[in-house]
């Protein structure tokens, strides 16, 4: 995690990059990138209420999806990210924490 809260997650497939999901607190904003043409959709969460969710399913690569919401600051949230598709399913990472 940054000084300021914000993150990065790095989707890795086959030995390159399929994506990345990043939460940047500086402006609450969650963005998805799926930068491999494999298939599979990138996606990212943020447990605020309802949930945040960047997602670039249904899109050809490459692709961003943002999402936005003005937070309450220096408050803690989770965060994770997924690829897949709807016949593979989803894999998650590991959640973490971030702020806003």
């Amino acid at each position: 995690m940054q000084s300021d809260g914000s993150r990065t997650i790095t989707i890795i497939t086959g030995g390159t990059t399929a994506g990345t999901v990043k939460w940047t607190a500086t402006g609450d904003k969650l963005t998805a990138t799926d930068s491999k043409a494999d298939g599979y959709g990138i996606s990212g969460y943020v447990t605020t209420d309802p949930y945040l969710i960047a997602d670039t399913a249904g899109h050809a690569s490459p692709y961003t999806a943002t999402a936005h919401r003005d937070l309450t600051e220096n408050r803690s949230y989770t965060f994770w990210a997924c690829i897949g598709s709807n016949s593979a399913g989803l894999y998650c990472s590991n959640v973490y924490s971030v702020t806003s």
